[in-house]
């Protein structure tokens, strides 16, 4: 499905010279040849193909915070989805294709290569981490973010699919930015910004393992964290648009397919 517009969104880094063939009405006059022309007589173009080859990175937090979803599915089921969607359009784009699985540090790295058989793997071993609980269960951004500058020296598309519960990443953002085009895909749980009225709950957060007895009743409490939560939400949004990185927002109670898609027209129209 993503095919055609993945394709239009993401230029290569080129083009090639392929031919010479003779002029036609609707041939673009800047790729007239002159000097072949003027030998042969007649009006000469140079006929170009897109050098296409792109290297696409899908980086993706297994954090613990990820197996948390009240509606359809848990944000790692959707990440899962998401992640096989790219992995896939850019297989069929004959791009290189590359992953990164990190909560707090980099679990797993597979480089960038071609192919059916290495898009296979990079899903396996995405599924290998679909419900599992780790040591290091917290969110950092900072350790992708760090290996893409170190590891990459020509640029590279990344998909950062995350909740992005992390402390500030807003200067490696920046240093990242220079060279790469990073794309953040911000997962989302309608729960998470609207709580039911049903008096005291005890909630743990799964990355701290830190308890919370909250009074969902208490209007003034839940306006208290209300505010939190959008002010952090506003500061991440903040940190994408300061470093001119690219966000596309994904709740689990909706398919993924529609936000993808359009993100995807987005960066088509942007590039014209």
């Amino acid at each position: 499905m993503f095919g055609g517009e993945y394709r239009s969104a993401f230029k290569g880094k080129g083009l090639d010279f392929k031919e010479l063939k003779d002029y036609e009405q609707g041939d673009d006059p800047r790729h007239i040849d002159w000097r072949v022309s003027v030998k042969r007589g007649s009006l000469h173009v140079k006929k170009f193909t897109e050098e296409r080859e792109l290297t696409i990175i899908i980086a993706l937090d297994v954090s613990n915070s990820t197996l948390f979803g009240s509606d359809n599915q848990l944000k790692r089921e959707l990440a899962i989805e998401i992640c096989a969607s790219l992995a896939f359009s850019g297989m069929k784009n004959n791009d290189r294709i590359g992953l990164i699985l990190f909560s707090d540090s980099i679990l797993s790295f597979i480089p960038p290569k071609k192919g059916k058989t290495h898009a296979i793997k990079i899903l396996k071993e995405i599924i290998s981490y679909a419900y599992t609980f780790h040591n290091s269960p917290k969110t950092d951004i900072n350790v992708v973010l760090k290996l893409l500058q170190k590891y990459f020296k020509r640029k590279v598309i990344a998909f950062v699919v995350s909740d992005f519960l992390s402390d500030d990443f807003s200067e490696n953002l920046k240093l990242t930015t220079f060279k790469h085009d990073i794309i953040n895909v911000v997962l989302e749980d309608p729960l998470e910004n609207n709580l039911p009225d049903i008096g005291l709950v005890e909630f743990q957060d799964p990355e701290t393992q830190v308890k919370y007895l909250i009074d969902t009743s208490d209007k003034k409490a839940m306006s208290f964290l209300y505010q939190n939560i959008n002010q952090r939400r506003e500061n991440l949004y903040n940190i994408f648009r300061k470093n001119k990185s690219d966000k596309i927002l994904i709740n689990t109670k909706e398919s993924y397919i529609l936000p993808l898609n359009n993100f995807f027209k987005f960066r088509e129209r942007h590039l014209k």
